[in-house]
């Protein structure tokens, strides 16, 4: 009972801070088809108590106001059970932003961390403390929080999501290694998708094309589109060979898979209604940086 009363008393604290200091309007979505360990009013409780913390935590000290918040989803998937504490799930992380003088919102990333090890103990509050580790699972959200403002910043004006990556490269520098050692999403042993790589190219200086790329696609291209198409659309198509640059520079780069894992409606929409000429050009840098998507984009040729 003092646990749950302690959770009680968590939550109607931060339900108490006013709601303008919070940057995310986060949903979040516990997917568990096949629960064997874990009792299904837990799994209840962990997606209510990481909505709160997500949208009740203020990860920064700027000032967001209510239409300023960034819309995103937290998608876990668990996929199995270690015990009635821990489990591992793939977690999708998505968020997006308004484009501007329309109704309309681009996807600024949509990333699939695979599998990612949760901890969570029932009645225990999420705790946020900005230069401590608290708990694993505190670390695993405000490391997203910081990654998702960090992109919507970098998409508002060049690289200022600088001191957010930076922010989440202090949330992996204070992990203990007991944490690191159990979830390799934190090392550079994990394979190509892990946070470690994500962190590291949005940090690394040969992505800087990359986030230059993303505010003009964005601010001086998309933002652009509904009073003059024509220009935005030239914008987007002159950001876009940035990335060539990045692929030549960076193997394999996460952020280029991610990029167009995030906006191929998009693109195939917005470059359907260009000249030849240009939609063409989008098509050879696009099946250049990412042949894997070839059939995809194949309608731009």
């Amino acid at each position: 009972m003092r646990n749950q009363f302690l959770l009680l008393i968590s939550l109607l604290f931060l339900a108490s801070i006013p709601v303008q200091a919070q940057e995310l309007r986060a949903t979040v979505t516990v997917n568990a088809p096949q629960l064997t360990i874990i009792d299904r009013k837990v799994i209840n409780e962990f997606e209510t108590v990481v909505t709160d913390y997500l949208n009740n935590t203020r990860f920064t000290d700027e000032v967001y106001e209510q239409e300023e918040r960034i819309d995103c989803n937290f998608t876990f998937t668990i996929s199995s059970e270690t015990n009635e504490r821990e489990f591992t799930a793939e977690l999708l992380i998505q968020a997006s932003r308004p484009v501007y003088g329309s109704d309309y919102s681009t996807t600024l990333i949509n990333y699939l961390d695979k599998p990612a090890k949760i901890q969570y103990e029932q009645f225990q509050p999420i705790e946020f403390a900005q230069n401590s580790y608290t708990s694993s699972l505190s670390s695993l959200l405000t490391f997203y929080a910081n990654i998702i403002i960090g992109v919507d910043k970098d998409s508002f004006a060049p690289m200022s999501g600088e001191p957010f990556y930076r922010e989440a490269e202090n949330v992996v520098n204070l992990l203990p290694s007991g944490v690191t050692s159990n979830d390799n999403g934190w090392t550079n042993s994990g394979g190509q998708r892990t946070r470690f790589r994500l962190l590291q190219e949005l940090l690394n200086p040969r992505a800087r094309p990359y986030r230059q790329m993303s505010y003009d696609y964005h601010r001086k291209g998309l933002d652009l589109m509904e009073s003059d198409p024509v220009a935005g659309r030239t914008v987007m198509a002159q950001s876009i060979e940035k990335l060539r640059d990045v692929h030549s520079d960076i193997p394999n780069s996460l952020l280029i898979n991610i990029f167009t894992a995030s906006k191929s409606q998009e693109l195939i929409e917005v470059f359907s209604a260009s000249p030849p000429t240009e939609r063409k050009a989008v098509y050879q840098v696009l099946s250049t940086v990412d042949p894997a998507k070839l059939n995809t984009f194949r309608t731009l040729r």
